[in-house]
């Protein structure tokens, strides 16, 4: 079975977790009593520990158990647009980002991309974070 892991920022700490990724829908509270008025999306990733952490939808990344890189490293593709989340890969002498875009994984960079699978990719680092609040 190919059961996907997901990879975020921690709203509250700013750690990376790795885990199974949860979309809930709730309510803002306003001193434990729920705002009906305001509904929230909370975006949680559940560790191997069974914990569940608020992340970052925006820097939201995917890995599957077949998404290595040449060094045998775990890649995780950014499912965000704009690549936020995903990894910084090097491929000879050309730096991009994993993404998953248009049902595939590419690595883009300089207005390119390139399969995933094609090219002979390192993860050479991840995207900081850069800090918000929580929405």
């Amino acid at each position: 079975m190919n059961i996907p892991i997901f990879r975020s920022y921690e709203l509250d700490t700013a750690f990376l977790i790795e885990g199974s990724y949860i979309k809930e829908n709730g309510f803002y509270m306003n001193n434990t009593i729920p705002d009906y008025n305001k509904p929230v999306v909370r975006h949680k990733i559940c560790d191997e520990d069974g914990i569940y952490h608020e992340v970052s939808k925006d820097y939201l990344a995917i890995h599957f158990p077949d998404m290595l890189d040449s060094q045998g490293n775990k890649i995780f593709a950014s499912l965000s647009e704009d690549g936020k989340g995903g990894d910084i890969m090097k491929d000879d002498e050309y730096y991009g980002i994993a993404k998953y875009k248009d049902s595939r994984f590419v690595v883009e960079y300089e207005n390119v991309e390139e399969c995933l699978y094609e090219g002979n990719f390192e993860v050479i680092g991840i995207q900081e974070w850069k800090y918000q609040t929580k929405t």
